[in-house]
């Protein structure tokens, strides 16, 4: 079975009505309070945050080992991380 990511590299965008089948749906960790929620892709890491209430200059977004910007796409199946970023003097 082919991923929906290889499937739309090669062919372009999988049909919305087979993506289910596919690959689930993305999971993100979230911190403060930690939970782990599902996210349907794919979208943009400043969208994602955008949907979940949180400021984009205000957290780090890791996608496996990565850290990604916001600009990166994440898609169902992809493992994320969401970190707020903190800062001391």
């Amino acid at each position: 079975m082919v991923s929906a990511k290889a499937w739309e590299v090669q062919r372009g965008p999988l049909p919305l009505a087979y993506a289910a089948a596919y690959d689930p749906p993305m999971q993100v960790q979230l911190s403060h309070p930690t939970r782990t929620v599902e996210v349907k892709g794919p979208k943009k890491v400043k969208d994602l945050l955008r949907e979940l209430n949180l400021v984009v200059e205000a957290h780090l977004v890791i996608k496996g080992d990565n850290l990604v910007t916001e600009d990166e796409m994440l898609y169902d199946g992809d493992q994320i991380e969401i970190r707020p970023v903190i800062s001391g003097g």
